[in-house]
């Protein structure tokens, strides 16, 4: 009977080693197997994913693969973001139906450059990969977004911002449009002096609201600041961008089949004193600079800022100040536009109070300012030949 004992306490004994060394959930029925427990998340490196142990007793990898990467470079298992990738950026763009707004691809490293492709809602966008140019399709309002994917940088998304057309208008001095686009030069009373102002692809004109105007506000622009420059003043008072899309064809018929070198233009201020908003004339300057650089695309053009204008109780330089800044903004990011920024500069005491009290337009010797500003902003303005 004691042998009995001792030999059920030798097999318990014997039993209770094994299945203490059967860890991890080994099962002692199966020899040399054993089932060890993984964590559920997903472990990675540069190259492969894997399921780690989550015991002591074994350093073996669960499901170790290498990784398999979808079009944004995503590994599509462990969502792992693939390293080593260039940088490509894309600034955002107004769009119309009427004009072709340019994007511009940026890569980080220019040595890296490769071919991309695109995807975006092609109901609401035309894009042309070849030009990089994109167009609103019609009744498309909002914003569009586009990605940008290429093998060897990451996914790149930019937004285009489909826009209405900006409103119609009827154009005051239409007579006068048509002066300017014959060259005449007036006097400062409007009237013609019987001498006109050549042009060709050597000059620099300047256009816009009444900043810009021979008639009553820039008149020493021929005698001083540009004596003897290849230079053509063509600013038309009360003018809104919606009036120079129209006014745009009738002045620039004095170059005939040439380009001018510069454009110079003073614009926006009007589209607020009217009652535009900060958006519809943002839109409004947007469009306007855009069919520009359509109709002259070899040409430069400079925008100057908005200036504050002191004939109510503040609430336009609330606008201005916003239109200013969007405006800055939209501008950095093109090759063919330069924001000056002189809305600051032109304080109350550098405008004339003498239009009606108004305190709006320049005092002639603040004029400097512009002639300055535009030249540090790089405007090269020929000698008269």
């Amino acid at each position: 009977m004691k042998k009995t004992i001792c030999s059920v306490l030798s097999l318990l004994i014997t039993l209770s080693a094994v299945f203490s060394l059967a860890a991890c959930g080994e099962d002692p029925s199966q020899t040399g197997h054993t089932q060890h427990e993984y964590d559920t998340k997903w472990s990675s490196d540069e190259t492969y994913h894997w399921h780690a142990p989550l015991c002591d007793d074994t350093t073996e990898l669960k499901d170790k693969a290498a990784h398999d990467y979808d079009a944004d470079h995503v590994c599509t298992v462990c969502d792992y973001a693939q390293k080593g990738l260039g940088t490509l950026t894309v600034a955002d763009v107004t769009a119309w139906t009427d004009v072709e707004s340019e994007f511009r691809l940026v890569f980080a490293d220019a040595s890296k450059t490769e071919a991309v492709t695109y995807e975006y809602d092609r109901e609401k966008i035309t894009l042309n990969a070849e030009k990089q140019t994109v167009k609103a399709a019609a009744d498309a309002v909002g914003p569009v977004q586009v990605k940008v994917r290429s093998a060897r940088h990451k996914t790149a998304t930019f937004t285009v911002t489909c826009n209405t057309l900006p409103a119609a208008s009827t154009p005051k001095y239409t007579e006068y449009a048509k002066m300017l686009g014959k060259g005449v030069l007036v006097d400062d009373n409007g009237n013609a002096t019987g001498a006109t102002v050549a042009v060709n692809e050597k000059t620099t004109v300047f256009i816009g609201d009444s900043f810009f105007d021979r008639r009553w506000f820039w008149t020493d622009f021929y005698t001083d600041d540009y004596n003897g420059k290849d230079v053509f003043l063509a600013g038309i008072s009360e003018a809104t961008t919606n009036d120079w899309e129209q006014y745009m064809n009738t002045v620039f018929t004095a170059f005939g089949d040439k380009a001018p070198k510069n454009i110079v233009i003073h614009l926006g201020t009007n589209n607020i004193g009217t009652g535009q908003s900060a958006a519809e004339t943002e839109n409004g300057l947007q469009h306007f600079l855009t069919l520009l650089h359509k109709k002259f695309p070899q040409t430069n053009l400079y925008y100057f800022a908005i200036t504050s204008r002191w004939d109510d109780d503040g609430s336009h330089n609330k606008v201005i100040n916003s239109v200013n800044t969007q405006t800055k903004t939209w501008c950095r990011d093109k090759d063919w536009v330069r924001y000056i920024d002189t809305g600051w500069m032109i304080t109350k005491d550098k405008l004339n109070p003498n239009h009606g009290g108004s305190y709006i337009h320049p005092l002639l010797e603040t004029y400097s300012i512009f002639t300055e500003q535009l030249q540090k902003a790089g405007c090269v303005i020929e000698e008269k030949a």
